[in-house]
């Protein structure tokens, strides 16, 4: 069994986490190239055309600087800005939820896993009884005569029925356990295969 800590330490790399940071960064790096958009762009331009003139010689190199900046664009520069920062805030709140659900699932999976494991030890600890009353009945039944027969094929119904309850919650365990790993993206790992 793992533990809760380790489990929820390994969502840090679970698939699903990691694609939503990444679209939270993607949406962040947006909203900085639509800011970044909005200011002046300044380039330096260098040219040299290999045509001849009148006289047969080339023209001399040009080097300039060319500046261009919208200085009115009637807002929609800021609604584009504004809109971007709303979309990446709310890619970090889809984010946050992501992780709280995927957490929350992982919990509910942990407890079904130790709730049944306990149960299981109980009805072990309970068959273990019952098989004790069982052969007290059986043997004042049979040797003793101070026991019906219906009073030993009850015992003998009930240690089966522990028995039974015993091992479904030893099982349900298990798969809960599988579950835990295969939602938290730790099954292919535990079984030894590659993860790409």
């Amino acid at each position: 069994d793992l533990s809760t800590q380790t489990i929820l330490t390994a969502l840090d790399h679970h698939p699903q986490i990691l694609k939503a940071k990444a679209e939270v960064q993607a949406s962040l790096h947006k909203a900085d190239a639509i800011k970044s958009s909005s200011y002046p762009n300044i380039n330096w331009v260098v040219s040299k055309s290999s045509a001849k003139d009148i006289n047969g010689d080339e023209q001399a190199w040009y080097t300039g600087v060319n500046v261009e900046w919208d200085l009115f664009t009637g807002g929609s520069a800021s609604a584009s800005q504004a809109a971007a920062t709303q979309r990446a805030q709310a890619t970090q709140m889809q984010f946050e939820t992501t992780v709280l659900e995927l957490k929350y699932r992982i919990r509910s999976m942990i407890q079904t896993r130790d709730s049944s494991f306990e149960r299981a030890e109980e009805y072990r600890n309970l068959s273990a009884d019952t098989d004790r009353v069982r052969t007290m009945f059986y043997e004042q039944w049979y040797y003793l005569g101070k026991r019906s027969l219906l009073d030993v094929l009850t015992a003998e119904n009930d240690h089966f029925n522990n028995q039974i309850s015993a091992i479904n919650n030893q099982y349900d365990g298990y798969t809960a356990n599988i579950s835990i790993m295969s939602e938290s993206a730790m099954l292919l790992n535990w079984l030894g295969m590659p993860v790409y």
